[in-house]
């Protein structure tokens, strides 16, 4: 009998990444042969944080970016029902919702195996933890069970030693551990004093096809046969300084600029094109229709290479940026990496932009050794 396998993750932010790898976590397990679950946890400070248009448990900066938006008010809450359709269609979700770690502890038996991951899952400054105690980290890290313990290219981001001291301890009782950052990995590895492994995020584990089957779903309203694609997780003051230089893309070009930006109104007009209702499966679609990507955000970069879209990714090279900074350093694709906005004019203006399908070979190599890997850690018996 296939043994039984529960993902524990952040499936329900609505965040494209955050979905998106809890989909391809899920589906790569169960291309591996296995019976897997997604556990149903979603955790009041994730829902205070995505679940409401309007925050008001995170202080007033928020509340007051959030008010920003309200222009987009409608397509907001599109965006958020279109998340949970997919979130309800594509993952195979345990009956029983969970909001309160304790509750976990219902579950510790009920799977032959417990994989947390990918995402920011011990990230203490991720959204859903920073505002929380340490113990909030520990549903993901699986403190609540004594079965095989996995935890798949999950990523600390930029926490520094002393803060992973917090969370070292309940580290080591895990039998397997992966990070998706090589930094990440090799300071895991130092203060664990385990084997950890650099492995792919989980959304380049599936295929162009894969990715374009789940979002044929999609229903995006009617956009130029041509159009660059602007995507990035900047707030509105910021984006709304790059205006000028999105329209100047457009006039470049000669083709609209479609924004998307969750956390930023921008208003449309014959240049640009301002969505806020794109779920996960419209999302992956303008992607793959786009003439060219630009973007700030780490899924962004990972789903244009994938989906074979040019793109250009803005890197501020420290912090968060180094993550998509070194999944591009792997796949030699440094080239594509830009400091702002405003370098991207420079970079096009340079001559017609167009993808470097040489980095495929390398993607697939790179690809099968994580899968690999996968399969070695859930089918290791000690």
């Amino acid at each position: 009998m296939s043994q039984k396998i529960g993902i524990i993750t952040f499936h329900a932010a609505y965040n494209f990444g955050s979905v998106l790898q809890a989909y391809a976590t899920q589906q790569s397990i169960s291309m591996l042969g296995f019976d897997v679950s997604t556990i149903d946890y979603r955790p009041k400070s994730q829902n205070d944080y995505y679940g409401k248009l309007y925050r008001t448990s995170f202080g007033i900066k928020p509340f007051i970016k959030d008010l920003m938006m309200m222009p987009a008010r409608s397509e907001r809450l599109i965006r958020r029902n279109r998340f949970e359709s997919f979130i309800k269609e594509h993952l195979s979700l345990t009956e029983e919702r969970f909001t309160f770690p304790d509750e976990l502890n219902k579950i510790a038996d009920t799977f032959d195996v417990f994989v947390s991951g990918s995402d920011q899952i011990i990230n203490k400054h991720s959204n859903e933890l920073q505002n929380e105690n340490w113990s909030a980290m520990n549903p993901y890290l699986l403190t609540f069970t004594t079965r095989k313990k996995i935890t798949y290219a999950s990523s600390p981001s930029s926490m520094s030693d002393e803060e992973l001291q917090n969370i070292v301890e309940p580290l080591k009782r895990f039998d397997f551990i992966s990070a998706r950052e090589e930094d990440a990995a090799v300071k895991i590895s130092r203060l664990t004093g385990k084997k950890v492994p650099n492995v792919l995020d989980p959304t380049l584990l599936l295929s162009k096809e894969n990715w374009l089957k789940v979002s044929e779903g999609a229903s995006i309203r009617s956009l130029p046969h041509d159009f660059v694609l602007y995507y990035s997780l900047d707030g509105t003051n910021k984006v709304a300084k790059r205006v000028t230089t999105l329209r100047n893309i457009a006039k470049s070009l000669n083709v609209p600029v479609l924004v998307i930006t969750p956390f930023a109104y921008v208003p449309s007009d014959k240049y640009l094109i301002n969505d806020h209702s794109f779920g996960p499966s419209e999302f992956i679609q303008a992607i793959n229709n786009a003439s060219l990507v630009i973007t700030d955000s780490y899924h962004g970069t990972l789903f244009s290479l994938n989906l074979g879209t040019p793109f250009l990714s803005i890197s501020s090279g420290s912090g968060s940026s180094t993550r998509k900074d070194q999944v591009l350093s792997r796949l030699h694709l440094s080239d594509h990496i830009i400091g702002s906005l405003e370098d991207s004019v420079s970079k096009l203006s340079k001559g017609n932009f167009s993808e470097d399908r040489d980095y495929r070979q390398l993607l697939d190599k790179l690809k099968q050794e994580s899968v690999s890997y996968l399969s070695y850690s859930l089918k290791y018996e000690s």
